[in-house]
């Protein structure tokens, strides 16, 4: 089986077990960063296949994080 960047510890940022405020933070900056650089190739008439698959994964590490944060509350 291979094993994806959300198979491993700490997900796709790395960022260890303890899911924090400032890491769900850094991943929302980085979705909307991602987000408009996705929009600009598109329209650039780039390929974005590969990037928007990073950018669901990044999603969805920022969905469970968020989960996780508000579970914890």
């Amino acid at each position: 089986m291979t094993r994806t960047t959300m198979d491993r510890p700490g997900g796709i940022t790395g960022g260890g077990f303890v899911p924090t405020a400032a890491r769900c933070q850094m991943l929302e900056q980085r979705l909307e960063d991602g987000y408009r650089r996705i929009e600009q190739a598109l329209v650039d008439g780039s390929d974005v296949r590969a990037w928007e698959q990073f950018w669901l994964e990044l999603l969805a590490e920022y969905e469970e994080i968020c989960h996780d944060l508000a579970a914890a509350a």
